[in-house]
């Protein structure tokens, strides 16, 4: 028993060092990506929507980026110059980055600890950013984007990364004054979660506005009106969803989660993933949630992601999470569509840039 236990983890270490390796091959340089993409574009998404290894998760993130981002967006010497830039509007940010910095993926080992390397690199990534971007700076919830980056990338590579991603992957919009595309992203999970989950979502829908003190007329009023109002119910449990990539607040998910939902966003290029993420862990859990009332319900709502898993039971609900169908309309109604990744490999917008 105790050999054939051995074997067997041989054998799966074996197709892993395997696995690894082709993904190396594929990834060795920017013209091996873009012929691989353009060559087997569906196997690639496929392949990345299982996972990319942890070996070369950093620079398929740089090669996505760079499929996802003008050929002159990435300057030489500009994230060195914009580190040291200690003045302008963009210091203005620097407090709340500060505030928000220790309290980042607090899971993780890399950004636990004050004064060490990991929330030394997120604060310069974020400071960089407000000072590249100084109309947007900084708003909580940016952190988690950027913290995840620095789990397999250098910090310049780390920074241009989340540029691309914030302004290329429109997830700016998320953190622009007003919140738009936030409130964008609620009507969305409306729509998507009482086509996909009729049942759950009106029981919370119910069971939320009566912890809220509002009747379901008065609130589809509301709705129908397109009052702010009506972002009420869908901001109760899923504001951390989109700001913070569920690894933010609270309750955060466990940090493996963050590495899988940033493979799909940059595949995407947008946050279909997100609602994709959020409908799974609703039907895997609906039976219990039904059961529940009121505030009991609303609590165990906010505190869903913390039992997103990790592992095998990750990659479980990720499975079901991809069977269902986001249209980037929907998610991103105000971005233009995005091109699918072979689309990218074929204009040739991967550069030897990188």
């Amino acid at each position: 028993m105790f050999e054939s236990c051995s074997g067997a983890a041989g054998t799966a270490e074996a197709a892993s060092e395997k696995t690894a390796s082709k993904w190396q091959k594929r990834a060795a340089t920017p013209q091996a990506w873009e012929a691989y993409a353009v060559r087997k574009p569906a196997k690639l998404r496929t392949r990345i929507r299982m996972g990319v290894p942890e070996a070369v998760r950093g620079f398929v993130w740089k090669l996505m980026a760079a499929g996802r981002s003008p050929v002159d967006f990435r300057r030489e010497g500009a994230y060195t110059a914009l580190v040291t830039k200690e003045s302008g509007p963009h210091t203005e940010s620097f407090a709340q980055i500060d505030k928000d910095v220790p309290r980042t993926m607090t899971e993780h080992i890399f950004f636990r600890t004050v004064g060490k390397t990991g929330q030394e690199s997120l604060t310069r990534v974020l400071r960089a950013y407000a000072a590249h971007h100084p109309e947007l700076g900084y708003t909580q919830g940016m952190s988690s984007y950027a913290a995840v980056l620095l789990l397999y990338m250098t910090e310049e590579d780390a920074f241009w990364t989340f540029a691309t991603v914030m302004q290329h992957c429109g997830l700016a919009g998320l953190f622009t004054d007003g919140f738009a595309l936030l409130h964008q992203c609620y009507d969305a999970w409306q729509t998507l979660f009482a086509k996909h989950a009729p049942r759950l979502s009106s029981h919370i829908a119910r069971e939320l506005l009566g912890f809220l003190g509002m009747g379901e007329q008065e609130y589809k009023e509301l709705v129908k009106s397109g009052d702010p109002q009506r972002i009420m119910l869908p901001s109760m449990y899923t504001t951390y969803w989109f700001q913070s990539m569920l690894v933010g607040g609270d309750s955060p998910a466990p940090s493996a989660v963050a590495p899988r939902l940033m493979d799909s966003i940059l595949l995407d290029g947008h946050l279909g993933v997100i609602f994709q993420f959020g409908l799974a862990l609703l039907k895997t859990h609906e039976k219990e949630l039904l059961r529940l009332k009121g505030d009991q319900l609303a609590q165990a709502l906010r505190e869903l992601p913390t039992r997103a898993g990790t592992g095998a039971a990750l990659d479980a609900l990720l499975e079901r999470a991809f069977q269902f169908s986001v249209a980037e309309k929907l998610v991103m109604p105000q971005m233009p569509a995005a091109e699918s990744l072979s689309r990218a490999a074929e204009s040739g917008a991967t550069n030897a840039r990188l």
